[in-house]
């Protein structure tokens, strides 16, 4: 899995010269594959901002966009249809089991799409797939998973994606370990003491998080269709095959 890709910019000549041999290497990497994107997260590593993009869910037939922040690739298998699984990467994220696009993948749909700019090669990419939700309890029972094992509907080993998410949760910094203790439903009226006495502590470092809530889930976007656009070379490929901008 590759990092998180949430560091700093790094400033002076030295710093320059990596980044540009980088998104050197991403143009020569093959667009619209997930090598192409590896190479092209590679590039952007040092862009705080590259860490940030959108995602859209269906909410009751209508569409929901929000911000996520990119949490690494996976690298699993797959199968939306329930046929044989093939290999498969997913984009992890991580988002709060509270939250409303959380009850509307298990009662809509797991379609959903990302729409990712990465600043420092000018490339968008947009990866299109389902989602797998994975708790305190494994992995979630979602819309599309007509299975009674929700685990059978996952692209790896439930035992592997509940150790990413313990992994992850213990990557989060104080502040991001903090929403998860917030108080109330998000999207809720606001509550009395918001955000809570506990969630302040941990914010603050004077209160220590060593395991995850159950409100804590790990997301994972299995990746099927990939359509990248190059904003810098008026290029467009979808699946590694060129087509028109």
């Amino acid at each position: 899995m590759s990092s998180s890709g949430e560091g700093n910019q790094s400033q002076g000549s030295g710093g320059e010269s990596r980044g540009s041999s980088d998104a050197e290497r991403a143009v020569k990497a093959q667009p619209g594959t997930v090598r192409g994107l590896q190479a092209a997260i590679k590039a952007n590593r040092r862009e705080r901002t590259a860490t940030y993009v959108q995602i859209a869910t269906v909410e009751k037939g209508y569409p929901r966009v929000r911000t996520v922040v990119y949490r690494g690739l996976f690298e699993g298998s797959h199968s939306a249809s329930g046929s044989e699984p093939a290999p498969q990467h997913a984009f992890l994220f991580c988002t709060d089991a509270r939250s409303t696009k959380v009850a509307a993948l298990e009662q809509d749909s797991t379609r959903a799409e990302i729409a990712w700019y990465l600043p420092v090669t000018r490339e968008q990419y947009r990866l299109s797939g389902h989602i797998t939700l994975v708790g305190a309890s494994g992995v979630l029972k979602l819309a599309a998973c007509e299975s009674s094992s929700p685990a059978s509907c996952a692209g790896a080993d439930e035992a592997r994606l509940s150790r990413e998410r313990a992994e992850l949760w213990q990557r989060l910094s104080p502040g991001a370990k903090a929403q998860f203790f917030w108080a109330g439903r998000p999207g809720e009226p606001l509550s009395s003491g918001w955000p809570g006495e506990y969630s302040v502590k941990v914010r603050d470092g004077k209160a220590d998080a060593p395991s995850a809530p159950p409100e804590f889930l790990l997301g994972l976007l299995w990746i099927e269709r990939i359509d990248w656009l190059s904003l810098k070379r008026n290029e467009r490929a979808i699946d590694g095959r060129p087509v028109n901008p």
